[in-house]
């Protein structure tokens, strides 16, 4: 199925992402096409791996060491990138220098040795198991080795393996030692190749939307949905993101973490988690491995399936393509509020996915731009929009955890009564903020693909069952039902009941079993997600009322007047604010009734000094001998701008006066 992807822009226009990969080629292609060019290549240190079970035979943190450095000399390219291996008596004097202890196992301290050495990456790992056996009358070293590729710039793992080494079979009278050393040898050559093989895409910016950034590469060069990514400028990691739509040549990356603002040029890079060895050899020698995020033990990987199959199946019947966002029309605007609280309104409308019987929203949390530490606004499912404030208007609830990564494929369980956390950062009038809207839902087990929820599950089983009655107000008492197999046999003795008023008393039966968790007596059962989040179409600027200053209330005005109020500027001194006058025959100032002079653009004038614009009254309303009068302010840059008033007017409008004529 060949699916278009398109980026819906404001006014409705989709616009193909390949066709705005064009555009910014074209007005940037020049720079471009500089930022791209580069020989230089990527330079590599490496480090004494860490040993689960140190021998004595032999120092296998070194020897693995060395392995992995003489393999990585040998290649010419890892992750599609020409490489250079630092030598290893530079990475040990540096140690030295340092005064840090191999094996290094501190992401600072590796961060601290690449920069000292000049490398781009820092190759570490730990050997997690070892043996020699005998096959067929001769002695054989094997070993399971984790190796991982650190970027400096960031500190983030970017590549790496899980392999077992194994040495050739030998007879007579050969150490442990050398046994051991050639199969490190042996892991080293897997993993390079391993590593190798997987050329992890990379990409350029060619433009900047808010928090998302479009990229010159797609489908075809590798991206995935969902693929994590850093975002780099020269030698300098500048942020973090995630890739949230694609087409075969381009893409969107949604920026999760900055350290630096991104810009056309900069180079977007997908990592990898490697596997992690649980030490232990599978029957045909390779390493048993898990993720790095897993749990052990759970359903995940069964109930992640057929979620994938669930959501996809939904989402694309709906001719969504790619795009899973369940919030739409995210808007953020400021708003003054009845107790003149100056704050942030974040509105959405939902997904009809979100609608269903047995799906729906469970809360609503709403983040600002580089705010990691909590939402802030956290509101019910059934809500569609909340306040940011001074005063945590929004935040009804705690933010809701989820026992694993949501991201719309994996089954996880919520605690929803966690306590009310603040943002770092507090919400202050004059600053802009960039709000994005994710929602954590639930799904019932039941709907999903080969469930058996309700029959005792995968493998569950069932205790309670139906009871005798006896007497008057009877007493329930009955046998365990078991359940068995996959689809569940229930066997058990029926109650008989005898009197005419017996009441029934006993306990449900708990299903446990790999598809979710019980809810309820009635044997329903909820997988919870947190959704991709959806970013508001705009910045939004929360302000305080501007303060009237000149003519005051009920003045006598006959001639062209100055009129006077106070700059609403808060800390953020860059920013272009936009006043208006307005006069009108109504104190309501209906928009049929209402004249709006021209704006003001100001982005000098510190808070709390004077602004002004003349105004002549002799040319409004001539028939009304009071007028009524008020200034609006907002941030320019804001969109859509604040919330608006009755009459469709949208800006933070001071209190109101009158002046006579």
């Amino acid at each position: 199925m060949n699916l278009q992807i398109s980026h819906r822009l404001k006014g409705g226009l989709a616009v193909p992402l390949a066709a705005l990969a064009a555009t910014a080629m074209v007005f940037g292609g020049a720079s471009v096409a500089r930022a791209q060019t580069s020989d230089k290549a990527d330079s590599y240190a490496v480090v004494d791996f860490a040993v689960k079970n140190a021998s004595s035979d032999v120092k296998l943190g070194e020897a693995a060491r060395d392995a992995f450095r003489s393999e990585l000399a040998k290649i010419n390219t890892l992750g599609g990138s020409k490489i250079d291996a630092v030598a290893t008596e530079t990475v040990v004097r540096a140690l030295a220098d340092l005064g840090l202890m191999p094996p290094i196992e501190k992401n600072s301290d590796l961060i601290r040795l690449g920069q000292t050495v000049g490398a781009n990456f820092v190759v570490t790992g730990t050997v997690y198991n070892y043996r020699v056996v005998t096959v067929d009358g001769g002695k054989q070293g094997q070993v399971i080795v984790q190796a991982v590729v650190r970027d400096v710039s960031s500190g983030m793992v970017v590549n790496g393996t899980a392999a077992t080494g194994f040495s050739g079979t030998r007879g007579g009278d050969v150490s442990a030692s050398s046994l051991l050393t050639e199969a490190l040898a042996d892991a080293a050559f897997k993993g390079f190749r391993e590593m190798s093989a997987r050329t992890l895409p990379r990409a350029t910016i060619l433009n900047t939307l808010g928090e998302r950034a479009l990229i010159n590469k797609g489908i075809r060069s590798g991206f995935t949905m969902g693929q994590k990514v850093i975002v780099r400028r020269r030698a300098d990691q500048v942020a973090e993101g995630q890739i949230t739509e694609l087409d075969p040549d381009s893409g969107f990356v949604q920026i999760t973490r900055y350290s630096r603002g991104i810009q056309p040029g900069d180079k977007v890079e997908a990592i990898f988690s490697p596997p992690v060895p649980t030490g232990q050899w599978q029957v045909n020698g390779n390493p048993k491995t898990e993720r790095a995020n897993s749990k052990g033990g759970s359903n995940q990987s069964v109930v992640s399936a057929l979620i994938l199959v669930v959501l996809l199946g939904f989402l694309l019947a709906q001719g969504r393509g790619s795009n899973n966002d369940l919030a739409g029309d995210v808007k953020a605007e400021a708003i003054m509020q009845a107790n003149d609280t100056p704050g942030v309104r974040v509105s959405w409308t939902r997904d009809s996915f979100l609608r269903g019987n047995n799906t729906g929203p469970v809360r609503w949390q709403v983040w600002r731009a580089g705010e990691t530490t909590a939402p802030a606004i956290v509101v019910d499912g059934s809500a569609s929009s909340g306040i940011d404030d001074v005063a945590g208007t929004g935040r009804n609830f705690g933010p809701i955890s989820l026992d694993s990564s949501g991201g719309n494929s994996v089954c996880a369980q919520a605690s929803l009564n966690g306590a009310v956390v603040q943002p770092t950062t507090q919400i202050a009038p004059g600053i802009p903020f960039q709000y994005a809207v994710e929602v954590v839902y639930r799904v019932d087990i039941r709907d999903l693909p080969g469930s058996s929820a309700g029959s005792g599950g995968t493998g569950g089983n069932t205790s309670g069952g139906t009871g005798t009655t006896s007497g008057g107000t009877g007493t329930t008492s009955g046998t365990t039902g078991t359940t068995s197999g996959t689809t569940g046999t229930t066997s058990g003795t029926t109650g008989t009941t005898s009197g005419t008023t017996g009441t029934t008393s006993g306990t449900t039966g708990t299903t446990s079993g790999t598809t979710g968790t019980t809810s309820g007596g009635n044997g329903s059962q909820y997988c919870y997600f947190i959704s991709g989040r959806v970013q508001a179409q705009g910045i939004a600027t929360p302000l305080s009322r501007t303060t009237l200053q000149a003519p005051v209330d009920g003045a006598t005005v006959l001639k062209p007047t100055s009129f006077q109020w106070t700059s609403v500027r808060g800390s953020v001194g860059s920013l272009t604010l936009e006043y208006v006058v307005q006069v009108s025959t109504s104190p309501t100032f209906p928009s049929g009734a209402t004249t709006t002079l021209p704006s003001i653009l100001d982005n000098t004038t510190p808070g709390g000094q004077s602004l002004s614009s003349t105004v002549d009254p002799t040319t409004l309303y001539p028939s009304s001998t009071i007028l009524y009068w008020r200034v609006g302010a907002k941030n320019i840059a804001d969109s859509p701008g604040p919330v608006p008033d009755a009459s469709g007017f949208r800006y933070i409008f001071s209190g109101v006066r009158t002046f006579r004529r």
